[in-house]
């Protein structure tokens, strides 16, 4: 995609502030395309021809870290990921339901979350903002 393409708005609904130690969480995270540009859920150009080593490659996910409050450096990548559940348009909102896992040690966190275009960017990279929220692990 275009570089401009990668601009998405992220809220979650009810975010946790106190995590047990290892807690899995299911949370619910509004995506809004803020870009001009639809997004194929397959990171893919409509006129290119798919092969089915393509499959999954470029596909868009939603994803969050975890980053120590202090440093804000991170502590736990990749923890969960969600595909995105069809095309968006530009403008367009969708769900997207993402389970989290707590770090093993407690803490005090920052649960990130952002979007990947597999094996080609994070947006946050590309300048497009992530959701950041404290939380407490006990």
């Amino acid at each position: 995609m275009e570089p401009d393409a990668y601009r998405a708005e992220l809220a979650v609904a009810n975010p946790p502030t106190v995590l047990a130690r290892g807690e899995k969480k299911q949370l619910r995270v509004q995506v809004k395309n803020i870009s001009r540009t639809d997004w194929p859920t397959n990171g893919l150009d409509p006129s290119y021809k798919l092969r089915s080593s393509d499959d999954d490659m470029y596909r868009m996910y939603l994803g969050n870290h975890w980053l120590d409050n202090a440093s804000e450096k991170v502590v736990v990548p990749d923890d969960g990921r969600a595909a995105l559940p069809d095309v968006i348009a530009a403008g367009e909102s969708v769900t997207v339901s993402i389970a989290v896992n707590a770090p093993p040690n407690p803490g005090e966190y920052i649960l990130e979350f952002d979007l990947v275009q597999e094996n080609v960017v994070w947006f946050a990279v590309r300048g497009s903002q992530t959701a950041k929220y404290k939380v407490r692990v006990e």
